[in-house]
């Protein structure tokens, strides 16, 4: 669940810190200075160290503030990638083009059911 993802978002961040701070103090000791803000820019593997950290923080601060939310998302994310994955096969296969249309019929039908929009009116 959530919490389990949060101790592994926070694992990952620990991680990541401390790989910057290495990063830094190494390039310190190489160049006889300590990295200016600017090289830190300009430097690509920082620059996705920091990027990478705060899209984790931000992934952190989302869990926190709705965990059942969270969870949601995570699960719709799985289900998209699953839909996307089976329509995949189903284009690179043999199939007629009248089986592939309907594969992307029933790929539409699921995107649009998850989104909470069903192509005919729900009568219950």
């Amino acid at each position: 669940g959530p919490d389990n993802t949060l101790e592994k978002i926070s694992k990952k961040i620990t991680v990541l810190k401390k790989s910057i701070a290495k990063y830094e103090s190494e390039y310190e000791s190489k160049n006889g200075y300590a990295i200016t803000a600017s090289e830190r820019i300009t430097d690509v593997q920082l620059t996705r160290m920091y990027d990478t950290l705060k899209r984790l923080q931000e992934e952190k601060k989302c869990i926190k503030a709705d965990p059942v939310e969270y969870a949601m998302k995570v699960q719709a994310a799985k289900q998209q990638k699953e839909r996307d994955d089976k329509l995949d096969i189903a284009l690179k296969s043999e199939k007629s083009m009248t089986d592939v249309v309907r594969d992307i019929e029933e790929w539409l039908e699921g995107c649009r059911k998850a989104a909470g929009r069903s192509a005919v009116p729900e009568t219950n």
